[in-house]
């Protein structure tokens, strides 16, 4: 293809994508001078190019299109929908021409069609222009008589004598508008990308040269002159990657730039007033990155419309705006990209998702009542799950947030949801800035070193952990991590096997020779367990491809050379899930012996963790929603406690009396109510099943009881005391008293079991009661603890007993009706029905 042509083909596809979205801006402020003449500049530039490269099709569409922008200019024409419609088709019919030369394909020819709409379209524009200027100098007649002022002719004499005769100042417009202006010198290049990802190749193997002379040297006898020159030498080198990495970024508005035009579309068929605000347009990310965000945005900003944006009569009826609004943001924290997308709809149904996911056979009704709200929302994702009524060509199918995971995933990033009912949906998209560099997990198999992508690591756990167990399942190796049954593999059997399903097939449930198992969830395919010999350390990688036929092997993602000299290879998770079967048939194999398991009982698990002061205890796992590691610099004191900032919001940290200036600090997160909280400790260590029932004897009421683990006595840390009471100090030291029970309290199996065992019990255990589910030890209890029940009056023994709990906390008071969450009020209830029955009883005497 002929070079000029090239260039104006790829010149039109980058203005094409930034012209959609000021074309809906100039429809929003028809006022803007700027978005016209930016308008009538790209069809402008376009006519001169076609008529030069001989071009009609193209010379004719850009004529019609640069006469209703130069009408646009002249204020002879206002931006209506219509119009503002008709210019957008041409300028897409445009963009299929140009990119026909290309591909080749045919390209229908409806140019005259197009251009007599948009002819008809501007002439009734301009005729309403017109009215609009007559109605106007009627009005303007108008004013002298509104005011009832004399003629021109009766002031005239009025005028001061002085003042007749001088001359009026002349002001030189000419002089002013021909100032010498510089000349706008262009000052980029067009590079082609193949160019520069060859120049990235030849960088980096400068780079593995260097790594190479510097083990050399340290071989040999100091030499200072050759250590002074390498170091000049190995500095300028690096300076000249980073520079090159600089060159393959591309600003993000490329891509928010489409998406004010794909709204306005989607609005306009839907009949759904919708504007979209963004910000950050001028952070930079690698340009491979732009083109893999590019489908998970425009399906999510879809979805906000669609399901998330709700129609203006509704709108209006909840006490909101008409015009629902999608804030699009992009800022840079560190080496990492945050996308945030959020909008002022009705947020996502929990319960209603809970009945599609129910409906579809991805969870039981029992199941999905254990959840937390995070883990709710994460079945979104689900493949075909879907929380629209009705399938429209918009959306509805259940296909695509699945997609939309997977592909975000795969690029080394993570997706999270923030639901607030009523108000709005906000997601939050966490990137790396370069796909070239990568965070990854180093490990050790067989005197080999490997590395997998730390976005994909679940979990790194001990074999030494009791809760591990690994057995086969249909012919396939099967992990049974606390209860949770994965596929297992040895990295080393897949490594040195070219065999590896029969060797895998042979594990047997040894696992002396193992020292950790690497949980891993990959972008495609199920979780899986890799055993390693040694988990080594956290490194950023600057990841090269492998040679194509190392690549088919489906074990390899790439390799690296790290300052060590030793070269690493990159493990493909999701080729290694391929190896492992992670698919259909092992999920119903796992489902069935999960089946036959069903009666079993669910026992609680605790997470074991180091305290800042190098105690070791241990916190339920059902009160954590996750583990963190976040930077020292964003925690402070504030306020009088600890407070992290993190994407733009507060929370308090506790267990941490200073913080450190540098480096990273592990937190544990905690859902409270509806507010979250983080525990600072120094590690964690272990996960484990409390297979042995919890000894709350204990006189400190920060802590639940005490358990034992490998044979030594650890202490259960009582989270809701402590964030509720949050000057509490620990005890020095524990000591155990008999203490005698101050009642036994009775909830009904119906009122959420799990609830009530995983975390009412364990409170009130810690507070000296007994608690019992049994129905037949209902009789004996002395205080029946229901959800908003009905019709109590307090008139028999017991309705006495009965204490009420409500989900919905805008629905209590505190003392009739106690929110689930509010314990302190709980205990307090408690104590005070327990008085009243002493004083009763008293009476009765």
């Amino acid at each position: 293809m002929d070079e000029l042509l090239q260039d104006f083909i790829s010149e039109t596809r980058e203005s094409m994508e930034a012209l959609g979205g000021i074309l809906v801006h100039w429809e929003r402020c028809p006022d803007d001078k700027a978005a016209i003449d930016e308008v009538f500049r790209f069809v402008h530039t376009v006519k001169g190019s076609c008529g030069f490269l001989g071009l009609p099709r193209l010379l004719n569409l850009s004529h019609a299109a640069e006469e209703v922008m130069s009408k646009a200019r002249d204020g002879k024409i206002k931006p209506e929908p219509e119009l503002v419609t008709a210019i957008l088709t041409i300028v897409d019919h445009i963009a299929m021409i140009a990119s026909s030369f290309e591909d080749g394909t045919a390209v229908a020819d409806i140019d005259q069609m197009l251009i007599c709409q948009l002819e008809q379209i501007s002439s009734k524009s301009e005729q309403h222009v017109h009215e609009d200027d007559h109605d106007m100098a009627v009005q303007m007649d108008a004013v002298p008589a509104t005011f009832n002022l004399p003629d021109a002719k009766a002031t005239d004499d009025k005028i001061d004598k002085e003042e007749q005769g001088k001359a009026v100042p002349v002001v030189n417009h000419k002089e002013e508008q021909t100032q010498i202006i510089p000349s706008a010198t262009s000052k980029t290049v067009r590079v082609s990308l193949q160019l520069l990802d060859r120049l990235m190749n030849i960088v980096s193997d400068m780079v593995l040269a260097r790594n190479e002379v510097s083990r050399q040297i340290r071989t040999h006898k100091d030499n200072g002159e050759l250590n002074s020159s390498f170091h000049r030498l190995s500095t300028t080198t690096s300076e000249l990657r980073d520079i090159i990495s600089l060159m393959r970024m591309q600003s993000i508005d490329r891509l928010f730039s489409v998406f004010p035009r794909m709204i306005r579309d989607v609005s306009t068929e839907l009949k759904r007033p919708v504007d979209i605000v963004i910000k950050g347009s001028q952070v930079e990310v690698d340009r491979e990155m732009v083109e893999a965000l590019r489908d998970p945005l425009t399906h999510i900003l879809r979805n906000s419309v669609s399901h998330g944006i709700e129609p203006a009569h509704e709108r209006q009826a909840a006490g909101k705006p008409a015009t629902g609004t999608i804030n699009l943001g992009a800022r840079q924290s560190g080496n990492q990209i945050i996308i945030e997308i959020s909008d002022d709809g009705a947020g996502i149904n929990l319960k209603k998702l809970g009945n599609k996911a129910v409906l579809a056979n991805l969870i039981t009704k029992a199941h999905w009542s254990e959840l937390n709200e995070e883990q709710k929302l994460n079945y979104i994702f689900e493949p075909g799950l879907s929380t629209a009524d009705k399938v429209t060509s918009i959306s509805g199918r259940g296909v695509g947030m699945d997609v939309v995971k997977n592909n975000i995933e795969s690029v080394g990033g993570s997706i999270v949801l923030e639901n607030f009912v009523g108000q709005g949906l906000k997601i939050i998209i966490q990137l790396p800035l370069t796909l070239s560099i990568i965070a990854a997990l180093t490990v050790r198999s067989e005197d080999q070193l490997f590395a997998i992508a730390r976005s994909s690591i679940v979990e790194i756990i001990s074999t030494k952990n009791a809760n591990i167990t690994l057995h086969n399942v249909g012919g396939n190796p099967i992990a049974d991590i606390r209860g949770e049954k994965i596929a297992f593999g040895r990295l080393s059997e897949i490594l040195w096997n070219d065999e590896n399903k029969s060797v895998l097939s042979k594990t047997n449930n040894n696992v002396d020779r193992i020292e950790n198992l690497v949980v891993i969830e990959p972008a495609i395919g199920g979780k899986y367990a890799l055993a390693v010999d040694n988990v080594l350390d956290h490194e950023e990688l600057v990841v090269r491809p492998v040679a194509p036929l190392v690549m088919k092997s489906g074990i390899y993602a790439g390799s690296s050379l790290p300052d060590s000299g030793k070269p690493i290879m990159l493990l493909d998770v999701n080729g290694i899930a391929n190896i492992l079967e992670c698919s259909q048939s092992i999920k119903k194999n796992i489902g069935s012996v999960q089946t036959e398991n069903q009666t079993a009982v669910k026992k609680p698990s605790a997470l074991l963790f180091e305290d800042m002061q190098g105690r070791r205890r241990a916190i339920r796992l059902s009160d954590i929603e996750r583990m963190e590691e976040v930077e020292a610099d964003t925690i402070s004191f504030q306020a009088g406690a600890m407070r992290l900032t993190q994407n733009d919001k507060i929370y308090s940290v506790h267990w941490l009396s200073n913080a450190p200036k540098t480096g990273q600090i592990k937190l544990l997160k905690i859902k409270y109510g509806d507010k979250y909280h983080f525990f600072a400790v120094e590690d964690v260590l272990d996960i484990f099943t409390l297979n042995q029932d919890v000894d709350t004897d204990v006189n400190d009421p920060s802590i639940e009881g005490m358990i034992v683990y490998e044979g030594k006595a650890i202490e259960i840390i009582n989270t809701k005391y402590i964030l509720q009471n949050p000057d509490h100090q620990f005890s020095a030291k524990v000591t155990k008293t008999k203490s005698q029970s101050k009642g036994l309290c009775y909830m009904p199996i119906s009122e959420n079991e799990d609830w009530g065992q995983l975390v009412l019990a364990p409170l009130l255990k810690a507070a000296g009661y007994e608690f019992t589910s049994d129905q037949n030890k209902a009789d004996k209890a002395d205080y029946i603890i229901k959800f908003d029940p009905e019709n109590v009056t307090n008139g028999n023994d017991e309705d006495a007993k009965i204490i009420s709990l409500s989900k919905d906390i805008a629905s209590t008071d505190g003392t009739h009706n106690i929110y689930l969450y509010d314990h302190v009020a709980l205990l307090k209830k408690l104590e005070e029905k327990s008085v009243a029955e002493r004083i009763r009883v008293g009476h009765g005497k």
